[in-house]
């Protein structure tokens, strides 16, 4: 939906920029009926199907500021293209978006916070990345020796009997004298485990026998360590070109990497039973002190992105369409119906991996 607007913009210094804007009642209020559709129809009310509830039961249940709160963030999503294009602007990293006045009969105001592109000075990167890609380390031909397969096979036979210790005495737990040690993977002597036959080998997929399992496990773990060492190569390729690259890194940037990483780690505790808060109160640290020793990490990982964006400016690079489109297919298809889903930013963060593999791939080929 076609909406007027006005927007200027201040410069914060520091490669960021504000966008301050407003639209008028007339041009805003337009955008109800489609705002309300779009709420109900992530809504299931009793007695009516999904998405068919009437609009004074979708009012009733998220009110009438949360009708104009989803009005405005479409309705500036929708024209924050249009003044990119209008100012000429380059922005990089996801905007931050305040809405400063909002009402029914009023007019939105708002303000967008983002960074641009900020100056960046390439070194000779094609020259880095052709340099780290021919070390004889990621060219000589990648084996697996007999030694390394001996090892896998041993590792393998342990699990199978520490797992048979296990089901023995599960199934012995009601009989007397059922106690039986279960030794970590570690305790376990090489000479104290079975030696696998085509049969067992059977249970793990359809091999012909233990020699045909033993020929594609290492053809596998082949597999396993060229993949390792490709990314091992990539590594080393975009590091040494950060480390040659003269950039001032958007506090924006680096604010979002930082929660970017607190999330996620507050994710990965949640998961794992416990709260943030109790972990921060172990480890005897603040959520101020872990972002300041994120801040690092954080700013490198910005620099990574700013580079790579760059380098595929630079050479033109385009991202493969067809991934793009499938990629939002399979994400739309898991997370659509989730409360918090927005497509916008599906399509941004995919958008930005697809970026990514084809820039590492462009410094690959040097």
């Amino acid at each position: 939906m076609s909406q007027k607007y006005k927007a200027s913009v201040k410069n914060l210094g520091n490669s960021e920029i504000e966008i301050i804007g407003s639209i008028t009642w007339e041009d805003f209020s337009p955008r109800r009926a489609e705002a309300i559709e779009h709420i109900g129809s992530k809504m299931e009310f009793d007695g009516f199907r999904k998405g068919k509830a009437p609009e004074n039961l979708i009012i009733q249940n998220v009110g009438e500021m949360g009708v104009l709160e989803h009005m405005a963030e479409h309705a500036i999503m929708d024209i924050y293209p249009s003044i990119i294009t209008e100012h000429k602007l380059d922005p990089i990293g996801r905007p931050e978006i305040k809405i400063t006045k909002i009402g029914s009969g009023s007019q939105l105001e708002f303000t967008i916070t983002t960074a641009i592109m900020p100056g960046i000075k390439l070194p000779n990167y094609k020259k880095i990345a052709h340099d780290v890609a021919t070390k004889k380390e990621y060219t000589d031909n990648i084996i697996i020796t007999d030694e390394e397969i001996k090892s896998a096979i041993i590792q393998l036979r342990k699990m199978r009997f520490q797992q048979s210790l296990v089901n023995k005495s599960s199934s012995l737990k009601n009989e007397k004298d059922s106690d039986i040690t279960i030794p970590e993977i570690s305790d376990i002597k090489d000479e104290d485990v079975p030696e696998l036959t085509d049969e067992d080998v059977k249970e793990y997929g359809k091999f012909e026998n233990l020699s045909d399992f033993t020929e594609k496990l290492k053809e596998n773990m082949r597999q396993e360590k060229i993949q390792r060492m490709k990314e091992k190569k990539r590594i080393e390729i975009i590091e040494s070109i950060i480390k040659e690259t003269a950039i001032e890194t958007p506090k924006i940037l680096i604010d979002y990497e930082l929660d970017r990483m607190m999330a996620q780690m507050e994710h990965d505790i949640t998961i794992s039973g416990n709260t943030f808060d109790d972990y921060v109160k172990q480890i005897k640290k603040t959520r101020e002190e872990l972002r300041t020793e994120f801040t690092p990490d954080a700013k490198k990982h910005a620099n990574l992105q700013l580079i790579i964006t760059a380098i595929s400016s630079e050479e033109k690079l385009k991202i493969n369409e067809i991934k793009f489109k499938d990629e939002m297919e399979n994400i739309k298809k898991l997370y659509s119906e989730h409360k918090d889903f927005d497509e916008n930013r599906a399509a941004v963060y995919i958008k930005s991996i697809l970026q990514n593999q084809a820039v590492f791939e462009f410094l690959e080929q040097q």
